[in-house]
């Protein structure tokens, strides 16, 4: 049987590809690279469900009109997107610090470069230690197994429930922390030339990335791992840019590997740490397992037919808003909207009396905009608010203060997770990140920043 592929799905194609080229055209100003990883992310999450699953299945389950109206709405995006990009007014002396990472062999070595990579590692320490602390008052007798999860224990001092009250918010703070400094830990390692910093961070990474690896939930994983990945092979890395993408498609296939190792395990309802240990390498290597949640173009199709059948109707912004508000812990706003528990009971998951569900299901980037304002002001909403975060990593990107330039790798990854959905709980690393970099800007801690400056003899601005 024929593919069936609607015009608006070689529309999309078209539309993605000059969006590429236009981003690859723009890519030493800032606002190319954060363009080019919202295009590749849309074309994972939507184009690589058609690839990697049976579309064909999908053309008969939902009929061919539902499909052609999906791949409509991934247009509208498309659209709205690049004319958004194309429009938005932009200073020409303003330069991508990261392309002249790129572009300029050893440009990493600058004083000014190493300065904010020890920035960035004494801050990472200090969150580090924070959490150590933390993890001491809960349970003092398990927290080598906090420090060491890779030696046979694993050890979660931010667990907390579905829906969170008393100290969850808290916990959930200590968690993307944590995060956020095994994101950091990887830049210094990657990119930093004095050889005890890289020590340092090569034990911290271990630490802080095994209790994540061994755990079931696979963004964090890209959260903590991906930023020295993309660091070490794009700017460290002494090959030409075919060989990088070798390596980078190698360091893939290891992480496909893994991957398909968790889903094997979830699907049996185990712990991945305990499996690891008990199994070894060979289970991993000879897992066997598809990747479920590589499903944003099938959620699209669902939403598509709850739209028709008045199944589920746009909410009016309700699901952005409740995106919005979840920053206030529950235990001060007892009431706030609880996050994609509609759209889970409209997919067949049963409500728990405690409120929760058996799971929540992820609805896209472009599929969030339809549910929050319908098919054709729902992916424009979605493009407007992509559009939003390309231009702060372009800004953080241009800036002369280059001290948040790390925060660009961690958006960078970041952007790739917003493809399951435009949330906050994604975000919060960089949020956190940022508050706390701002704050190595301020006047409090210019004198202490004083004693980590070294005389600038280079500039990475040229």
């Amino acid at each position: 049987m024929l593919v069936f592929f609607p015009l608006t799905f070689y529309l999309a194609v078209v539309l993605m590809i000059l969006g590429i080229l236009y981003a690859l055209g723009r890519f030493n100003s800032g606002m190319g690279i954060p363009m080019l990883a919202v295009l590749v992310t849309v074309l994972f999450w939507y184009f690589g469900d058609a690839a990697y699953n049976d579309y064909d299945a999908y053309v008969r389950f939902f009929g061919s009109e539902v499909v052609s109206r999906a791949w409509l709405q991934v247009c509208i995006f498309l659209v709205v997107f690049l004319l958004l990009c194309a429009m938005a007014p932009w200073k020409r002396q303003w330069r991508s610090t990261i392309y002249l990472l790129y572009a300029r062999k050893g440009s990493y070595r600058e004083p000014e470069f190493q300065r904010i990579i020890r920035i960035c590692f004494y801050g990472c320490a200090a969150i580090w230690i924070s959490c150590v602390a933390f993890a001491i008052l809960l349970e003092p007798y398990r927290v080598f197994s906090f420090i060491f999860p890779f030696l046979g224990e694993r050890f979660d001092p931010f667990a907390r429930p579905q829906i969170g009250g008393g100290v969850s918010a808290f916990l959930s703070l200590a968690q993307h922390l944590y995060m956020l400094a095994g994101a950091g830990f990887g830049i210094v390692l990657a990119m930093s030339t004095n050889r005890r910093i890289r020590l340092l961070a090569l034990f911290f990474c271990v630490s802080v990335w095994s209790l994540f690896i061994l755990d079931r939930t696979r963004n964090a994983v890209i959260v903590v791992a991906l930023p020295f990945v993309l660091a070490w092979i794009m700017l460290r890395l002494r090959y030409s840019l075919s060989q990088k993408l070798v390596v980078l498609a190698g360091v893939m296939l290891v992480v496909e590997v893994w991957f398909s190792f968790v889903m094997d395990v979830r699907s049996q309802h185990q712990s991945v740490s305990d499996t690891f240990f008990e199994s070894g390498v060979s289970a991993v290597v000879g897992s066997e397992a598809r990747h479920e949640g590589l499903n944003m173009l099938e959620e699209l199709f669902w939403i598509t037919r709850f739209m028709d059948t008045g199944k589920i109707k746009p909410n009016g912004g309700q699901r952005y808003f409740a995106e919005m508000v979840n920053i206030v812990p529950r235990a001060i706003w007892a009431g706030k909207p609880k996050i994609g528990v509609d759209y889970a009971l409209a997919r067949g998951q049963r409500l728990r009396n405690d409120g929760t569900v058996t799971a929540t299901i992820s609805t896209g980037l472009i599929g969030q905009g339809t549910v929050n304002f319908g098919q054709i002001f729902g992916p424009s909403a979605a493009a407007f608010l992509m559009f939003v975060w390309v231009r702060i990593l372009a800004s953080i990107d241009s800036s002369p203060s280059k001290i948040k330039l790390p925060l660009v790798f961690v958006g960078l990854v970041l952007t790739f997770n917003l493809g399951r959905d435009i949330s906050l709980l994604i975000l919060y690393p960089f949020l956190f990140g940022y508050f706390v970099f701002l704050f190595l800007e301020s006047r409090y801690w210019r004198s202490a920043r004083h004693s980590l400056q070294t005389p600038e003899v280079g500039s990475l601005r040229g």
